[in-house]
């Protein structure tokens, strides 16, 4: 491996996890404690309940984080908005046809282009559009604050599973001067029900090697978006659609010679994936929407059917090595997980986000599965970290947008 290929660590403003400003109080503590010395008493003891707490909130560490980002974590938790409707808005049911500045006409349910009521939750001001692949045929895109975004669905060749690829077989070359790429690639795992395998020679031979039933579906989709860049320099609609579809024509390429099919989303595909993956689902027995609200609370993300969890990989290793290990937490988690990896290029090398979202019916079933995947990722020396606070963004990272939204 070439140094430009490895995930970057360095974060700026940062020496190794500390950031210069805490250096800086630091700093500041040692010189207000040095000029306190020989004054008066009481000097010197404000100088000292001071001290105290400057180092409390900058050199207390717990879970991996400052005791100052835990607060203003916690602050931002507080006031932003954190309950909507799981019904999509009918004010929100237009989205737009970037090919031809078309506005598609408002609809009812998201299979007919009404936006899904995820995607109002977890990246407001996001629509669903529309782009010309090629002369007959129109993709579904996500246009958001980050870029414009289209999904491919993948299935393998050889014997229809779909497994993570390494991180860096699923980035495209960029072009000069063309808008940068982000790939994400998600798996969806299911595991059967119980009763549906329970004494066969698969759940036998399965167990024999896992604790958890075997998956009854693996589902994959690879997310392209062509980002918009600081300077905002050929970053319109039109620009970004054609790197894009450029992007896409190669990495469907790629994947099919790798053994792949793909096939792009249109845009009423796209909406019903989203609400598939947010386990935004219609009333199975009706095929009505669902009622009741989304919420985010600390450690979870609610539904009107069910809790979620979301975590993320700390420090992704060394991108060649693939993508097994990732792969083995939603087994061991033993309900329905979102695995979401993915790239971009950086300046000395690549970023890697890699995440997973666990779904069950109550908080007590996702916290159980939490246990059993930071006990699997212990065991395969990946570090998870528990999206505290931040459920929504993890929602958002663990949905087909092209990840990096922040």
């Amino acid at each position: 491996m070439t140094g430009q290929n490895r995930p970057t660590q360095n974060r700026p403003g940062h020496v190794g996890p500390v950031h210069i400003g805490q250096i800086a109080c630091w700093q500041g503590v040692a010189a207000g404690l040095i000029a306190a010395i020989g004054r008066d008493p009481l000097v010197l003891l404000g100088a000292g309940l001071l001290a105290t707490a400057v180092l409390a909130v900058t050199a207390v560490r717990v879970d991996g984080r400052w005791a100052y980002e835990w607060i203003g974590l916690a602050g931002r938790y507080s006031y932003r908005r954190r309950r909507w409707p799981a019904t999509p808005d009918p004010a929100h049911g237009r989205s737009l046809d970037l090919a031809n500045g078309r506005t598609a006409g408002t609809a009812t349910g998201a299979g007919s282009g009404a936006e899904p009521g995820i995607l109002a939750a977890v990246s407001p001001g996001a629509r669903i559009g529309e782009l010309d692949l090629d002369t007959s045929i129109a993709i579904g895109v996500v246009t958001h604050e980050a870029g414009l975004t289209a999904v491919l669905e993948v299935e393998s060749t050889v014997d229809g599973s779909v497994t993570l690829p390494s991180p860096l077989a699923l980035l495209p070359m960029a072009e000069a001067g063309e808008s940068p790429i982000t790939a994400q690639a998600l798996i969806e795992v299911v595991p059967a029900p119980v009763d549906t395998t329970l004494g066969t020679d698969v759940e036998q031979s399965y167990r024999s090697l896992h604790p958890t039933p075997p998956p009854a579906r693996r589902h994959g989709w690879i997310a392209l978006q062509a980002t918009r860049t600081a300077d905002g320099a050929g970053t319109g609609g039109q620009e970004l659609g054609t790197v894009l579809t450029s992007a896409i024509r190669r990495t469907r390429r790629r994947l099919e010679k790798a053994g792949f099919t793909t096939r792009v989303l249109d845009r009423d595909e796209l909406a019903d994936t989203l609400d598939e993956l947010g386990a935004d689902r219609p009333d199975p027995t009706n095929g009505a929407p669902p009622s009741g609200a989304m919420a985010e609370e600390w450690a979870h993300w609610r539904t009107p059917t069910c809790a979620q969890t979301t975590l993320a990989v700390v420090n992704w290793p060394d991108p060649s090595i693939g993508s097994a290990a990732f792969e083995r937490l939603a087994d061991a988690a033993g309900v329905p997980t979102v695995l979401a990896l993915g790239i971009r290029r950086a300046d000395q090398g690549v970023d890697v986000q890699a995440a997973l979202r666990l779904t069950s019916a109550t908080r007590h079933d996702v916290d159980r599965a939490v246990h059993e995947v930071r006990a699997c990722a212990a065991a395969t020396g990946l570090r998870l970290r528990r999206l505290d606070g931040e459920q929504a963004h993890g929602v958002a990272a663990t949905l087909p947008l092209g990840g990096f939204l922040r």
